[in-house]
C-alpha cells in the first residue's frame, strides 16, 4: 500500500459508487493503471465489501411491499459496465 493507494480508498470511502475513470482524474492516473491498482487492492483483502448506507429517516413511511413494488417497475439502468473496474 502507497499513497496513491490510500487516495483511492478514501475516495472509496467517500463514495463507493464512484468510478474509476473519476478515481482516476482525481489523482492524476490513466484509467488502465487505476483499474489495475483497485484490482490489486481488493484482491489483496483490503476491502471487503462494496456496499449503502440507507437513511432510515427517508425511507420511514415506505413499507417493503411498496418499496419493492416501485423498484419492479423502474428500469434497470445499471449494467456491468457502469463500474468500470
Amino acid at each position: 500500500m502507497d499513497n496513491l493507494d490510500l487516495q483511492i480508498l478514501d475516495l472509496l470511502k467517500e463514495n463507493s459508487r464512484i468510478s474509476v475513470t473519476e478515481i482516476s482524474k482525481q489523482i492524476g492516473r490513466s484509467h488502465s493503471a487505476t483499474r489495475l491498482r483497485l484490482g490489486k487492492i481488493i484482491e489483496s483483502g483490503v476491502i471487503e465489501k462494496f456496499t449503502v448506507v440507507v437513511n432510515a429517516d427517508v425511507l420511514e413511511g415506505f413499507s417493503r411491499e411498496e418499496v419493492s413494488e416501485e423498484a419492479s417497475q423502474e428500469p434497470n439502468h445499471y449494467s456491468e459496465n457502469d463500474s468500470e473496474t
